[in-house]
């Protein structure tokens, strides 16, 4: 669940002090709303106020499409249909919740800058294709014990000696949507073969991962092959909007 908020405060309500109302019938758990609570540094004595979506209005942008019933003997048949995205005002605020992981999922990460402009009644702005990818995946990820069985398995193959597999690996994790991935591809921009150094800042690029900068920037530096290195500028160039 991701929670973006904008609270009007007044005179005598201390930052701290500020009650957060965390929609209750949208399957997050108590956990969840505490955490959502202790990242906005909001006092977790101070208790958030349970407010019901049937209570409020509020505009749906999204809806789930897949059955989501994965841990904990959770029900089938409840996500079907149900709000998956949506903003609304409330008094002097407004807020946008999300149920998925925007922020860690390449193609759509500009829901993020987009969702802060929206709360904060910034311009709205137009989003370059290189970050807009609607087509990027054309079912849902369910992080399910196969899943992540295979996940592990692939990114073993990381630290291997066999480059074939190594290539495969990274391709299939790519696919796959791993968000432990980005991660572990930094390392393979240092890799004995340039192969493996050139697919990784490709790879890099195509996951919109901007958190790799530095690493590139490194790269770069230290790259003795003239046809990766330009690959790698070329990539970095991409990674920092001033090459489109």
């Amino acid at each position: 669940m991701i929670l973006f908020l904008r609270v009007k405060q007044d005179l005598i309500t201390p930052t701290k002090a500020i009650k957060v109302g965390v929609f209750a019938d949208f399957g997050a758990s108590e956990k969840c709303i505490r955490e959502t609570i202790s990242a906005l540094t909001i006092d977790l004595d101070i208790k958030p106020i349970r407010i019901s979506g049937a209570d409020i209005a509020y505009e749906t942008l999204a809806v789930f499409q897949s059955d989501v019933h994965l841990e904990n003997n959770a029900p089938a048949g409840v996500t079907p249909s149900a709000t998956f995205l949506l903003q609304s005002n409330r008094g002097n605020g407004s807020v946008i919740l999300c149920s998925g992981h925007p922020e860690s999922t390449s193609g759509i990460r500009w829901l993020i800058p987009r969702a802060v402009r929206w709360t904060t009644q910034q311009k709205i702005l137009e989003y370059l294709p290189l970050v807009v990818k609607p087509e990027k995946y054309s079912a849902e990820i369910l992080f399910d014990k196969d899943w992540l069985k295979r996940e592990s398995v692939l990114l073993k193959k990381l630290v291997a000696n066999n480059k074939t597999e190594k290539i495969s690996a990274m391709k299939e994790l790519a696919a796959m949507g791993s968000r432990k991935f980005p991660q572990w591809l930094l390392g393979q921009l240092r890799d004995s073969d340039p192969q493996i150094r050139g697919l990784a800042a490709e790879t890099l690029l195509d996951l919109d991962y901007r958190l790799a900068l530095k690493d590139v920037e490194q790269a770069i530096k230290y790259e003795q092959d003239e046809k990766i290195k330009q690959l790698m500028e070329q990539v970095l160039r991409k990674l920092k909007f001033s090459e489109l």
